[in-house]
């Protein structure tokens, strides 16, 4: 590989990478990225096929390994890497500004969480509603619409949290257009666990699957894209990393402020009732979640 074969690879693997970070997916800021670790791990996902797609080699001969490659090009590589987005990051201000907005996300997540934990451990009570007139059915609670996100209407509709089971029956006694039951806790993850029925859920409007931008929608795509850098790094996150994320999460589809610290609260008691302690390793890696956009016609998009 010469000096222009190694120069419009690096073009090719940086170019995915940064556009990664506009999305959200992979690096939350410059300096994550700019690591020897990171770069390579970057470059060794890519660099076969990229490599074969620009005819540098026949796939046998090039592999994903620093080994095969020779160490020197890997290397150097890395270097042009390296330089090559920390020119991108200089100039292009949207990039800047979205890698800014994954990593304050991030550093919020973490604040609510421990601070919820402390509040659980103290033995403090879920008081986050306090003064919201909050109306009750089994073990649910019913948030008035002013707390809750708008619809396509305009309108505001109420929030309901609780067990999965009893959100999904809630939901459909109140009328809530096109809304879904979301396990905050992801069921893939802790179903064998907690009962599926019974595991902490919150009303959100739109199909996860293929409503782009519904709050139900935005809420699982953001936890994919932050999931994603554990399957990347090949890592497995921990109960309290999975908090954080789910933080994000309920950030993402809207819900106010105070709504998000009594679900989680929820959610972190559950669990340490069902002895899954934030700082083990969750015992199951989800299975990474594929969406399926598609436009929504306009008696779908009514209420």
């Amino acid at each position: 590989m010469d000096t222009a074969d190694a120069a419009r690879l690096t073009d090719a693997v940086t170019g995915a990478v940064a556009d990664a970070v506009k999305r959200g997916e992979s690096y939350s800021s410059l300096e994550d990225f700019l690591t020897d670790e990171s770069v390579e791990h970057m470059t060794e996902a890519v660099i076969e096929e990229t490599a074969e797609t620009l005819g540098l080699a026949d796939a046998d001969d090039i592999g994903a390994n620093e080994k095969k490659l020779g160490d020197s090009r890997v290397a150097a590589l890395k270097d042009m890497a390296k330089e090559s987005l920390t020119e991108q990051f200089r100039k292009d201000g949207e990039l800047r500004d979205t890698a800014e907005r994954v990593r304050q996300t991030r550093r919020e997540g973490a604040t609510r969480s421990d601070r919820i934990l402390g509040c659980i451990e103290r033995g403090e009570p879920n008081d986050y509603l306090d003064g919201i007139p909050l109306e009750r059915y089994g073990n649910s609670v019913i948030i008035p619409a002013e707390y809750g996100t708008i619809y396509p209407d305009g309108k505001r509709y109420p929030v309901v949290v609780g067990p999965y089971a009893e959100v999904k029956r809630i939901n459909k006694q109140l009328g809530l257009p096109n809304t879904q039951a979301h396990h905050v806790a992801q069921n893939a993850i802790y179903g064998k666990t907690v009962p599926k029925q019974q595991g902490v859920a919150v009303s959100l409007r739109g199909n996860a699957f293929t409503e782009f931008q519904s709050p139900h929608n935005d809420a699982h795509r953001i936890g994919e894209q932050i999931i994603d850098t554990y399957r990347e790094d090949g890592t497995t996150p921990t109960n309290k990393k999975m908090y954080e994320i789910y933080v994000s999460e309920l950030q993402a589809a809207g819900l106010n402020s105070n709504v998000i610290d009594f679900i989680m609260y929820e959610v972190i008691q559950q669990h340490m009732e069902y002895g899954i302690l934030p700082g083990d390793a969750i015992k199951k890696m989800p299975r990474k979640i594929f969406f399926n956009y598609k436009e929504m016609s306009e008696d779908e998009k009514k209420p």
